[in-house]
């Protein structure tokens, strides 16, 4: 194949690449060189370690064009790399970890690669981690100082609940359920805004009852205004 290239071909051009995303005038050519090696799946270790530079430029470069298109190649990466469990959940973990990130537009840029990965990955890989996107998604909610951020948020955590199994969704309620008994305010209005969430698309008037109980019960421990909030939203 006179395109084939070798493995040390391939890393003399990682070198470049690694070399370049760091020149303001280079990195377009340097992003439109990675994705096209990642396009071609070869399995070495500078590819994952790459990768990983990539995600970490997504955070830290203060220039959105750049952290968007670190998030489209870490994405292509996620998406067409063979990952076991433990290294997904390293790269998924980052992500969300970054959630904390005090800027709010590289948050911004985080939630839409969240939702973009919840949207894309197989069934049974968001099955499998569903209860770990879910919890750290559920305390950004309430702690995020970013309104946009929040609103972002709700609506990743409504599509993780939908693409999750029914089974997985009876698991990450219960979580709910718990916080909506506990001491701190923090996690039981987490509980009501998930429990808010939820409500759009449950079809069972049992559940929706429920739901719209636990609302009311929840006046106690949240500030009027808010309560109004939610139950204005659900009218």
């Amino acid at each position: 194949d006179y395109y084939n290239v070798s493995e040390e071909q391939v890393r003399v051009l990682l070198s470049y690449v690694e070399e370049d995303m760091s020149h303001h005038t280079k990195q377009a050519v340097a992003f439109t060189l990675l994705k096209a090696i990642f396009a071609r799946k070869y399995l070495l270790p500078e590819v994952y370690d790459i990768a990983q530079k990539v995600a970490e430029m997504l955070v830290q470069s203060p220039v959105l064009a750049i952290q968007q298109q670190c998030a489209s190649v870490f994405l292509q990466f996620l998406m067409d790399y063979p990952l076991g469990e433990k290294r997904m959940q390293q790269h998924l973990g980052f992500v969300l970890n970054n959630l904390n990130f005090p800027h709010a537009q590289a948050r911004e840029v985080i939630l839409e690669l969240l939702n973009t990965i919840i949207f894309k990955f197989p069934p049974e890989v968001i099955n499998t981690h569903a209860s770990f996107f879910f919890l750290p998604m559920v305390a950004h909610l309430v702690n995020d100082s970013s309104e946009k951020c929040r609103v972002m948020t709700s609506s990743i955590i409504k599509l993780l609940l939908q693409r999750s199994s029914a089974k997985n969704r009876i698991v990450l309620m219960k979580f709910i359920t718990l916080w909506y008994t506990h001491k701190s305010v923090k996690l039981r209005r987490a509980s009501a805004q998930v429990k808010a969430i939820t409500i759009f698309f449950t079809k069972v008037s049992r559940v929706r009852e429920f739901t719209l109980a636990c609302l009311y019960t929840f006046a106690r421990a949240l500030s009027l205004s808010l309560f109004l909030s939610l139950s204005l939203s659900l009218s």
